[in-house]
């Protein structure tokens, strides 16, 4: 037994001795740590800073190295700066807004011809009135600028920062300057004759160019959308006689719109044109910033030469079904139930319908109102064709318009083609409602909480069937009615 204890007490001590060993030796290096924590315990920022420096460094070291402070690049740019001349130099003259940028041209004692526009692809611009023959014109028709939807907050913000320019266009004197006041008149009369009134000239006058050479430059910053600065390069004198300017561009335009109504002639255009100069109201435009002189305003013979020019053959077509034709090519979001003509022994079909989101939508909002349909044929096109009015009333019992449909005829077929076409429109205008509403865009208002609950109504029926229909002692509209049942 002794034999055999011997070597297991021998074991056990140098175990022993290795576990001592090893306890003195953590014990050693805890003191050389100068007091270290377990990993379970925090560690302060003094110990930090001690083993890896201050935490700045780090900070600064970190972002260095990830690239956290370098902007992201912006998805837009505005334009490119434009090539120094060593020619005149550009001068500011002024800074309006946007908005009044046409009565600043018109306070101006020349004429001034638009040249080339540039419009970067970060902003779009928002065109007010008639564009008659100046759609791009900013002397002649009221506009604002704005981002495009497209930009996000971030690059709005690194392009305000920028400042770059967004929108440019240039103008030319045009050499009114730098004539007598019979050349002058004879250019005046010569610009505003249409072709159906110009007399045959043995020679056309030609106004000379500007004694400076002034040109007008418009520029709108990315930093403030609503405002335009002016720039002119070159000086000129003003015109010999203010009277031979060509009168105001934007009432032109003004005058092209109100001279297209059906009936209008010159002495009720005139008539409108006083009433609408009259009060704050630039004829339907802005209150005035600038003093409108006497001398843009139109003369009587000026008057009736837009009328004359609006009247000319030329500018419509001779089919009016044929124009049908184009103007829905040209509006399909405004057409339904268009059926070209197409004229056969037994009958002659043709039917167009005019309606528009925010018509239709009356029909939703106002679902429990009485529909009203009534067809008339006097006095409404050449062809005699019937034109029907389909309305509604709101909720101070005032009509609302919904529909107009044009047709061959008026039959049960007809207006049964009428209506199915019309339900269509108001379904399809419920699931866009509902699809808008999915996505938080609605819902601000009463009337558009109403609309939306009668849109989901509508589209969970699945058909649109209004609470009532009135119509007049029509036999075709009463026929009409049972089969859409």
């Amino acid at each position: 037994m002794s034999e055999h204890s011997e070597p297991g007490s021998e074991g056990s001590d140098a175990e022993s001795m290795d576990k001592s060993w090893q306890l003195e030796r953590s014990d050693a290096s805890q003191e050389d740590l100068d007091g270290s924590m377990s990993d379970t315990d925090p560690v302060s920022a003094t110990q930090l800073d001690t083993l890896f420096g201050p935490q700045y460094i780090l900070d600064a070291n970190y972002a260095t190295v990830t690239g956290a402070n370098v902007p992201s690049p912006c998805a837009f740019q505005a334009l490119d700066p434009r090539k120094r001349s060593h020619g005149k130099a550009w001068m500011k003259v002024a800074s309006v807004p946007t908005r009044y940028l046409y009565q600043w041209f018109e306070y101006q004692r020349n004429d001034y011809t638009s040249h080339d526009q540039t419009i970067a692809d970060c902003v779009r611009l928002f065109w007010v009135g008639h564009p008659g023959d100046s759609p791009r014109d900013v002397s002649a028709r009221l506009f604002s600028v704005e981002f495009v939807p497209e930009a996000s907050k971030k690059d709005q913000a690194s392009l305000r920062r920028e400042k770059g320019v967004v929108f440019r266009h240039h103008f030319e004197c045009k050499g009114m300057c730098n004539v007598s006041k019979r050349s002058a008149e004879d250019a005046c009369d010569d610009d505003d004759d249409s072709d159906s009134t110009k007399k045959p000239r043995s020679k056309r006058i030609r106004v000379p160019a500007c004694t400076g050479d002034v040109r007008i430059m418009i520029k709108v910053y990315a930093d403030d959308l609503s405002k335009c600065v002016i720039y002119q390069r070159g000086s000129h004198p003003p015109a010999s006689d203010e009277h031979y300017l060509q009168y105001s561009r934007r009432i032109r335009l003004y005058l092209m719109e109100r001279g297209s109504q059906s009936g209008m002639t010159p002495s009720k255009l005139r008539l409108e044109m006083q009433q609408g100069l009259s009060g704050l109201g630039d004829a339907g435009a802005l209150p005035r910033m600038f003093v409108r002189p006497e001398w843009r305003l139109p003369t009587t013979q000026q008057v009736d030469r837009v009328i004359a020019e609006l009247r000319r053959a030329v500018r419509l077509h001779s089919d009016p079904f044929v124009a049908v034709d184009l103007f829905v090519g040209l509006n399909p979001n405004l057409i339904f139930a268009y059926e070209p003509l197409v004229v056969t022994s037994t009958r002659k079909q043709f039917s167009v319908g005019i309606k528009s989101s925010w018509s239709i939508q009356n029909l939703i909002r106002w679902q429990g109102h009485t529909v009203c349909l009534d067809s008339s044929w006097r006095k409404k096109n050449e062809n005699r064709a019937p034109l029907t009015f389909v309305t509604t009333t709101n909720a101070a019992s005032h009509m609302v318009p919904c529909a107009a449909f044009l047709s061959a005829d008026i039959t049960s077929a007809s207006l049964q083609h009428l209506l199915e076409a019309l339900e269509d429109e108001v379904l399809a205008e419920a699931r866009a409602i509902c699809d808008k509403d999915d996505q938080k865009g609605l819902r601000k208002q009463t009337e558009v909480k109403v609309l939306v609950m009668n849109a989901r109504k509508i589209v969970e029926a699945g058909s649109w069937r209004p609470a009532s229909v009135m119509i007049d002692k029509c036999r075709a509209e009463f026929n009409a009615l049972q089969s859409s049942e």
